[in-house]
This record gives structure tokens, sequence and C-alpha cells, in this order.
């Protein structure tokens, strides 16, 4: 798991909310060990292989090849039941009342930029990610400790498969690595991550995007990738709104 920060990596132990990103990586590490050799005396592939892996696990952050611009984030919603599956009938759940965000927060607006490169560029923001207008559930604008790590927010996108033309080959998700985890602070509501394509990347190399999503500082879901429609409108109060 590549763990970064909207203004510099390397600030102090993750908190206890780093679990929910921890979990999807957590399962990779045998994977790794297994292509890479030398543990617990698992033969080593060949050479070519193994560089051709490493390489290409600095490369799973989210890319949109072309796709210059904005995308809004829309708020994350808890869960709702899904029907019940036989062989011979869907049966629809009801709906889920009341709709319920996921976190205790909530935000103006959240915003993912993508620079539009072709093709993956080394050093440049492969996506610069800023909120404002971050409340909690007493309405106050939200500050973090910078130097907490353990009130962070984050940026998290998981892992899509990785293919490696040159050996004509295709490793699947989560194989040779966990999730890009980018760790920022909120000051008066507002916060910004930016992420970087990491050296060195092979020619060849197609890196297919996976789920992204925004944590708050208790590991639940803030915003996520979607479409929206305008917000609706209250209706009018009195004898005419009856």
């Amino acid at each position: 798991m590549r763990d970064g920060r909207g203004r510099g990596a390397g600030r102090g132990d993750p908190g206890a909310f780093d679990s929910l990103a921890r979990g999807v990586a957590c399962s990779c590490g045998l994977h790794v060990r297994e292509l890479i050799g030398g543990a617990r005396g698992v033969p080593a592939p060949r050479s070519p292989y193994v560089t051709a892996i490493a390489l290409a696990a600095l490369i799973v952050s989210p890319a949109w090849a072309g796709r210059a611009g904005t995308t809004y984030l829309v708020p994350a919603y808890e869960a709702c039941p899904r029907g019940q599956t036989t062989t011979t009938t869907l049966i629809p759940p009801p709906p889920c009342v009341p709709a319920t965000r996921e976190s205790s927060f909530t935000f103006e607006s959240a915003t993912l930029k993508t620079s539009g490169f072709r093709y993956l560029a080394v050093g440049k923001a492969a996506f610069v990610f800023a909120v404002k207008g971050v409340r909690d559930a007493s309405g106050n604008l939200v500050t973090t400790d910078p130097t907490n790590p353990a009130d962070d927010f984050m940026v998290v996108t998981s892992p899509g498969q990785i293919t490696l033309t040159f050996l004509n080959e295709t490793v699947p998700p989560g194989v040779v690595s966990g999730p890009v985890v980018v760790r920022f602070d909120l000051k008066n509501g507002a916060g910004k991550a930016t992420y970087k394509t990491p050296p060195p990347i092979p020619d060849g190399v197609i890196a297919e995007t996976g789920a992204i999503v925004v944590l708050d500082n208790q590991g639940k879901r803030l915003a996520t990738l979607g479409a929206q429609s305008p917000p609706a409108t209250a209706p009018p109060s009195g004898p005419a709104g009856r």
C-alpha cells in the first residue's frame, strides 16, 4: 500500500482508521512474496518478470488517459440491502428509509482534477483532490491537527488489474500492491491532496483504474465518484404548498 500526503509524505504512523485500506492490501503480501521469490524457500521467477512486476506495482494510481478536467465527487450514503436472489425469482427489497450518509461529516464540494496526459507521466500529478466546506455533526468547519496523523482524512484508490504487454501477461487486481492512500489535513473545512506518478515506469504497461473514495478520520466514506442532479428544493410552506 503506497501512502502519501497532500503536503508531503512520511508524517507519522497511520491511525486505526487505516484498517479499511489495509484490509484490501493485507492479503497481497503472500502473493508478492511468491512473485519475487526468496521468501520461505519459494523459487524466484525469471528476472525480467520480477523487474516488470516491481515497476508496475508503483503505478496503482488512478489514471484517465486523455481526460483532462474536473470531476465532482458525490456524498457517500450507507449501502442499502439488496434483494434475495433465487433460481426462479428476484425479491425486490424495500427502500432504505431514511437515506443516511455514511460519514457524520458533510462537505460543500469535492473535486478530482486530472491532467489529461495520454500516457503515464513520471513525476506529474496523477490527480489533485480538493474539498471545501467540511463540517462536523454540529455544523462546525473542521480543522485537523497537522502533527497528529490519527485525525487525517484520506483519498483511497483501490488497484485495478495491470497488464504487461511486453510479457503478454495480465496481473489480477491487488496481487502486486494494495490501494494508494493519500492523507491530508483540513483547515477551516478545506483540504487538498496531490498524488504524483512515481518512477520508474516501463513501456508497455496498462493500468486499469479502480474505485476511488474519500474517507473521513473515522474510516467512513465521505465522498465517492458518481453523478447527481441539482439539489431538490423544499416544498413551499403555507396553504399553497399543501
